[in-house]
């Protein structure tokens, strides 16, 4: 079976939307660091240029303060990128201030470097990968860390940022528009592992695979699809990488009542009609009212920006290829809160809370689209999101495109 079936994938995303945000943290070994020596100051290497548009700043930290690699009894060295944008950067120091007390904290107090032995260590290496899908365009940070003790025996994980073209990390939610993804992506990675079952540990389960999994700072985005990192120990000795297409994430009725570059395309104004009419439950049969057609259109309009202006050419263009034969004033749409009439000109500010439709399943008959779901507060991947109820939309084939004729809140 390609993924769980809707029910399954229900109630798994229900359970995992009303889980506090900080159940993905792992936990931490508590150690006693009250006597760690502080560290020497870090030797820097002279940034190295790259073509790629950013970079290479390394870093040499010798512990305890005023050794060095003769007598440290423990050294970090990590390299990171250093990009013109200094969102992009922000992300990447916030890692090596949790890498510095991770080694700090954690490795430095268990560090046993026993006479000429070499040095105990964490060296860290990276890789940037570029990616755009419909959901935009992304840059992956890939972090190697590798960790010894005794400065022999070490072992590497994988830690990933994933960072939107505002610089802003992103978790695996936001992205694939799903609200909660871990039962979706450990179906995947169990049909990988079913395929060959002698490489991974014995009698998992499900919940297995969800425990292990890290959406936030284990996945990286490719145009294609995804890959989820699993560190070693869980489901394997070593590290994994499970790669699954983001198609893979996608309700069941697509492949069969759409293709999925067509499910794409509508998700857009699919979530946009759920933000509009549900803050009065605002439903509509026929054509919308002003309220709800405006701030459809403001939502749309804008994406991911916070504010935007357009031409009130294209403003009504795009309600008519949503709506079909509707008339919206200037007058009715300068009344939205977020929408001001200026000249010849629409400017467009984001409303402070979003909704979207969790799309479970659909049905086509004679061009008529019904696609039925869970409506859903605030978007995917953010901080605060819960379940309102089941609702529906409903739109119809005109020409190349889909007009949206319906939307119930049940």
């Amino acid at each position: 079976m390609r993924r769980i079936s809707c029910i399954i994938t229900f109630l798994f995303m229900t359970a995992f939307i009303l889980m506090c945000a900080g159940c993905t943290e792992k936990e931490e070994a508590v150690v006693d660091v009250t006597k760690t020596p502080a560290a020497s100051l870090p030797v820097n290497t002279p940034e190295a240029q790259t073509d790629n548009g950013y970079s290479i700043s390394t870093v040499t930290i010798f512990f305890p303060e005023g050794t060095s690699d003769a007598d440290a009894e423990y050294q970090l060295t990590y390299s990171i990128p250093v990009f013109p944008e200094s969102a992009l950067n922000d992300a990447i120091n916030r890692f090596v201030e949790e890498l510095t007390a991770r080694v700090t904290e954690e490795r430095m107090p268990l560090a046993d470097r026993a006479g000429s032995a070499a040095i105990p260590y964490t060296l860290v290496e990276f890789e940037v990968r570029k990616a755009s899908n419909p959901a935009g365009s992304y840059t992956n940070i890939l972090f190697t860390e590798t960790a010894s003790y005794d400065g022999s025996d070490s072992e590497t994980v994988i830690t990933t940022l994933v960072l939107d073209a505002l610089g802003s990390e992103c978790g695996l939610a936001k992205i694939s528009g799903v609200y909660a993804p871990d039962a979706l992506v450990a179906q995947q990675v169990w049909n990988i592992i079913a395929l060959d079952p002698g490489n991974y540990y014995g009698d998992l389960a499900l919940e297995d695979i969800v425990a292990v999994l890290d959406l936030y700072n284990g996945f990286t985005v490719a145009e294609e699809g995804y890959t989820v990192y699993v560190r070693p120990g869980k489901l394997a000795d070593q590290s994994l990488e499970f790669s699954f297409a983001r198609s893979a994430l996608y309700p069941e009725f697509v492949g069969d009542i759409l293709d999925a570059e067509e499910y794409e395309s509508l998700l857009p104004a699919i979530n946009a009609t759920a933000t509009a009419c549900a803050p009065n439950y605002d439903g509509f049969v026929g054509t919308p009212s002003d309220a709800v057609a405006t701030a459809f259109l403001r939502t749309l309009l804008l994406g991911n920006a916070p504010v935007s202006t357009i031409s009130w050419d294209d403003y009504t263009a795009c309600a008519a290829r949503h709506f079909g034969d509707i008339s919206i004033t200037k007058g009715a749409a300068g009344a939205d809160p977020g929408t001001e009439i200026a000249g010849d000109n629409v400017n467009l500010t984001a409303a402070e809370t979003a909704y979207g439709l969790q799309c479970e399943d659909a049905t086509i008959e004679n061009g008529t689209l019904s696609i039925v779901g869970v409506l859903m507060y605030g978007k995917p991947g953010s901080s605060n999101t819960g379940v309102i109820g089941p609702a529906a939309i409903t739109l119809e084939q005109a020409g190349d495109g889909w007009h949206i004729t319906a939307f119930e809140i049940r």
